[in-house]
């Protein structure tokens, strides 16, 4: 794992993770993992530039100032010293960092996690294509998602006790303290 001086740690991603660095095309579960949105990336003609256009998720709704200020702080981090200062910088990370997420081995991915948040990017030093994605997930919005919601309390003459509580996509589950039922 790379500590930068300002204590952004970059680690390399596990295969178990590679599903997080590519759009989510299912709205739902793009709404459960809580992403913020993508950059894509690029190094231009002589890999040295840096062109990126910001791809927003969710209707946007995750976009906070919060957020914009430590996504910035975050690329300008990685742009200064890590895989995104160039193609160049970029193609070394990659080999002296492993993180392979791809059975080829031509994208690597990397994860930042901050309190609030992960960053996920993904490197692909080919030259004529996007070099670089980093997809943000709001981890608070991703506990929210997975909460079982209590949305009732029974209790009956005989003292046993319901609770009917709401999932994911509108699923209620009955709970009583010997059995649950799907409903």
């Amino acid at each position: 794992m790379k500590t930068s001086e300002n204590g952004v740690q970059l680690r390399p991603a596990s295969l178990e993770e590679a599903g997080l660095f590519y759009s989510e095309l299912d709205v739902e579960q793009d709404k459960a993992l809580g992403t913020v949105g993508h950059i894509r990336m690029d190094f231009g003609h002589n890999g040295k530039e840096f062109w990126h256009t910001w791809w927003p998720h969710n209707e946007d709704q995750l976009n906070t100032q919060e957020f914009k200020d430590e996504l910035q702080t975050i690329v300008d981090t990685l742009r200064t010293d890590g895989p995104l200062k160039d193609l160049t910088a970029m193609r070394s990370f990659c080999a002296q960092n492993g993180g392979a997420i791809t059975k080829d081995g031509c994208s690597f991915g990397y994860v930042v996690e901050t309190d609030r948040y992960r960053y996920c990017l993904r490197c692909t030093s080919s030259p004529g294509d996007y070099q670089g994605y980093l997809y943000c997930y709001d981890k608070q919005q991703q506990e929210l998602a997975h909460q079982v919601k209590l949305v009732g309390r029974v209790t009956y003459a005989d003292g046993t006790k319901q609770e009917f509580r709401f999932l994911y996509k509108g699923i209620i589950i009955n709970h009583n303290k010997n059995r649950a039922n799907l409903h």
